[in-house]
């Protein structure tokens, strides 16, 4: 959670010359994919229902708001688009919080809103309760049983990556053990990358159940010495991939910046996956610069979720079932579904991220009952009813069209004479 929040128009910059795109990231992951590690941030829980910095920062400047001015919570619509303004305004380098987009914005309101660091606590457990792993997360323990992924390291308080692991790992022979390191032990980070135990789930930030967390300005300045160790000498074996985090938080990227000075650092290179809609960070843009310039191969992709990315990286894979019981057909299953780029599982998730939230449910025969997944039929498509589509947004009224997309065949007058024309026929 603690690292994303909504940007200000001017707080992106262009990504010319250093733009890649998601297919052929999907193919260095089945190339690479053991040579790489991952940076997940807080987009990636967005869609367990997990809200971003952003989201909470909205959320604390709601309850600052309505406490400065008497008002409660439940009277004052923080969706409204006036109300959201008059609170931005009121905040905007104002009233105790820093601009709107600056670095310090989530942590600065959290710590306004949430003063003791018990009750912070409290709430980030709260918010991480009850919540389920989505499709991406059950894609990246697949990747992990696979051996295309060794690390991974989160600035989430949230469980949700190594309990799809645990889930997907049952069954596998020899089952894997997932190594989970956060800031109550980051001893044990050290430990797996000095014996190669992997895979390797570090929590750089903390774990929501544990009283080591990192969220306010102060703390969020500063790494913590093991982890931040654990983190540079990653970067010097693997190459990076970055999903879900917007890079405003100083004591990651200082610690990315400061592997660049490393001549064999970031071996396979660097892909940072960024919203179409939130371009990366002055911050992040110059980052890949200095990377490029240093010689390694970088990439900003733009992908719209973390679902999306895992469906992608996913279906071109191969994935070998010699390391699963050759009684178990859920390796047999895995493996036809990802041959196919238009498989069951790929599209049914990439249209409903909560659809699989059962990792039986990723891996089981179509014919299965309750299967989330349509039966096919012999020709390749869905048996049954056809889904309901999303249906078509309305077309504005003409009179809210600019001139140039009025379609001059429908000009009023002939609108008119069609009217007439239906009225007359009695329709």
């Amino acid at each position: 959670m603690g690292d994303t929040t909504d940007p200000s128009p001017l707080d992106t910059a262009s990504t010319v010359g250093i733009e890649g795109d998601l297919g052929t990231l999907a193919r260095a992951i089945g190339v690479q994919g053991g040579r790489l590690a991952w940076l997940i941030g807080a987009g990636a829980s967005a869609m367990s229902g997990i809200p971003t910095a952003g989201q909470l920062t909205v959320r604390f400047k709601h309850q600052l708001y309505c406490d400065a001015h008497g008002l409660d919570v439940q009277d004052i619509d923080p969706t409204d688009r006036r109300t959201r303004g008059l609170i931005e305004d009121y905040f905007d380098g104002a009233n105790g919080l820093p601009a709107r987009g600056d670095i310090d914005e989530y942590a600065v309101a959290f710590e306004r809103a949430y003063p003791s660091a018990d009750v912070r606590t409290d709430v980030i457990a709260e918010l991480c309760r009850g919540t389920a792993p989505n499709y991406g997360h059950y894609v990246l323990a697949a990747l992990m049983a696979t051996n295309r992924l060794s690390v991974v390291f989160t600035t989430n308080f949230d469980d949700l990556i190594e309990t799809a692991a645990f889930s997907v790992f049952d069954g596998i022979t020899p089952r894997p053990t997932v190594v989970v390191a956060d800031l109550g032990d980051p001893s044990k980070a050290l430990r797996a990358f000095q014996k190669n135990t992997w895979p390797l789930v570090a929590k750089i930030h903390g774990d929501f159940r544990s009283a080591r967390l990192k969220n306010t300005a102060d703390e969020l300045r500063t790494q913590d010495d093991e982890m931040r160790h654990v983190l540079q000498t990653a970067c010097a074996q693997f190459g990076l991939v970055v999903v879900g985090y917007s890079g405003r938080d100083d004591s990651v990227m200082t610690v990315l910046r400061e592997a660049l000075a490393e001549s064999a650092s970031y071996p396979s290179g660097i892909v940072w996956c960024y919203r179409p809609t939130d371009p990366p960070t002055p911050a992040v843009v110059s980052f890949l610069r200095d990377a490029q310039n240093a010689g390694r191969a970088v990439a900003a992709v733009a992908v719209d979720n973390f679902v999306e990315l895992a469906a992608r990286s996913l279906s071109p894979l191969r994935i070998t079932s010699r390391r699963l019981r050759p009684s178990d057909d859920r390796a047999r299953i895995l493996e036809s579904r990802t041959r196919d780029p238009e498989s069951r599982v790929t599209s049914a998730v990439s249209k409903d991220p909560t659809a699989l939230v059962d990792p039986s449910q990723v891996l089981r025969p179509a014919s299965s009952p309750g299967s989330a997944c349509p039966a096919r039929s012999s020709r390749g498509t869905p048996a049954g009813p056809r889904p309901r589509t999303r249906p078509r947004p309305a077309r504005a009224p003409r009179s809210q069209l600019w001139p140039h997309e009025r379609d001059p065949a429908r000009s009023s007058s002939t609108v008119g004479r069609r009217r007439r024309g239906a009225t007359a026929s009695g329709r």
